[in-house]
């Protein structure tokens, strides 16, 4: 009975590790910037290509239990009513006695095609991102991809 559920356990990793896909950030293909409309849905303004979140739950002395997010995401803009997904927003916490939630490691391209085919990438810059203060125990903060055009794809990952 063990040896069975130890070979269906094992099967099962293998087949998600065999059919996961394996997206490395800043490795945009020809493909996905040539790419006119979604596969499936023909009249959508934009797609996510890829989306992965990691949630790790630490501990330190000085703070106690705390989580850390890694998130990457890749969207496909396929028309300017799709220009919408090039703004991301996170909400932060912040307590009044001064702790607060932070975005650390913040990279950001927009990818888009040139006119003899080459992939141009263009990197978001300070003056793209923003904080706004929400009510007195949290704050957004917002970044905006540069050079948004049709058919581009944009990439971010932050902590």
């Amino acid at each position: 009975m063990k040896l069975k559920v130890l070979i269906c356990t094992l099967l099962f990793f293998g087949t998600q590790i065999a059919l996961g896909q394996n997206f490395k950030f800043g490795k945009v293909s020809k493909e996905e910037l040539q790419e006119k409309s979604h596969p499936t849905e023909p009249d959508a303004n934009a797609a996510i290509l890829y989306r992965e979140y990691k949630t790790k739950f630490m501990y330190s002395e000085a703070l106690g239990f705390y989580s850390e997010t890694e998130i990457l995401e890749r969207i496909k803009i396929y028309k300017k009513d799709g220009f919408e997904w090039g703004t991301k927003g996170e909400g932060l916490y912040q307590s009044s006695n001064g702790r607060k939630e932070e975005m650390r490691g913040l990279k950001a391209y927009t990818y888009s095609l040139s006119a003899n085919g080459k992939i141009e990438s263009e990197k978001l810059k300070s003056d793209g991102i923003f904080d706004e203060k929400s009510s007195k125990y949290r704050r957004l903060k917002k970044f905006t991809m540069p050079n948004l055009t049709e058919g581009c794809v944009i990439e971010y990952r932050y902590t």
